[in-house]
C-alpha cells in the first residue's frame, strides 16, 4: 500500500515463467482485495532468441491490459491461439496451463476468458460483465498458511499416506480424485477421521 500513496499505477505487469504462473496468480488473487488496477502476469513460452517466440506480443497485450482495463484483478495474458492474433486474458482463480510448449497453453477453466487483446489493433475487449472495478483504495492480505498439501489420488494409493501429513502439522489437504472426485474407499475412512481431528480436507477431480 505504501508504494501506491503518491500516484497510484494504471496497473502492473509481472514478467514470471510460465509453469508456475497460474499459481502466483491465484495467490495474488486471494491476496489482493482492492486494487487501483490490474495486476498483470505475462512469459514466454518460446524464448526470445527463436523466431517463433511470443515474448513480445505477450508483454505487448499485458501492458494494454494493465493501461485500459476496466478491472482491478490478478490476472494471466497469454497468446490465445497459435498465431499472433489475439492474447487472451484469464482470471488467476480459474486459469491452467494445459500444454507443454503450444504458445496458447493457457485456459480458463469452467469459464470464458475475462477479456481478449486484438494484437493488431492493440484494442481490448472484456468478454465478462462481472469483475472486480479499480479502487481508489488498496487492501492486500499476503499471508498463506504453508501447512496445506496438494495430494494425487491413484489406484491403490496408502491411506497411510494421509496420515503422514497429519502427523506433520498440515491444516488442510487438496485431494485431487478421478472422474469428478473419487477415491478408492479406504481412504474414505481415512478422510473422515482427518477432518473430525480438525483438518480441512478438499476434494477435487483431477
Amino acid at each position: 500500500a505504501e508504494i501506491f500513496e503518491k500516484e497510484a499505477p494504471a496497473g502492473i505487469v509481472v514478467a514470471h515463467g510460465t509453469d508456475t504462473m497460474h499459481y502466483s496468480a491465484s495467490a495474488v488473487a486471494f491476496a489482493a482485495r482492492k486494487l487501483p488496477g490490474p495486476v498483470v502476469f505475462t512469459g514466454a513460452q518460446r524464448s526470445s532468441d527463436r523466431p517463433s517466440s511470443d515474448a513480445a506480443l505477450n508483454v505487448i497485450g499485458a501492458s494494454l491490459v494493465a493501461v485500459s482495463a476496466p478491472f482491478a484483478e490478478s490476472v494471466i495474458a497469454m497468446h490465445g491461439s497459435s498465431s499472433d492474433d489475439v492474447v487472451l486474458v484469464h482470471r488467476g482463480v480459474r486459469a491452467r496451463k494445459m500444454h507443454t510448449s503450444r504458445r496458447d497453453a493457457f485456459m480458463s477453466i469452467n469459464s470464458a476468458p475475462l477479456a481478449r487483446v486484438d494484437l493488431a489493433a492493440r484494442k481490448l475487449e472484456v468478454l465478462q460483465r462481472e469483475y472486480k472495478p479499480r479502487s481508489s483504495e488498496v487492501e492486500v492480505h499476503p499471508k498463506f498458511c504453508e501447512k496445506v498439501a496438494l495430494v494425487k489420488f491413484y489406484p491403490g494409493m496408502d491411506p497411510e499416506i494421509l496420515e503422514y501429513f497429519q502427523e506433520r502439522g498440515y491444516r488442510g489437504i487438496v485431494l485431487e480424485g478421478t472422474g469428478l472426485g473419487h477415491v478408492r474407499s479406504p481412504l474414505v475412512s481415512r478422510v473422515a477421521r482427518l477432518v473430525r481431528d480438525g483438518i480441512l480436507v478438499v476434494m477435487t477431480s483431477q
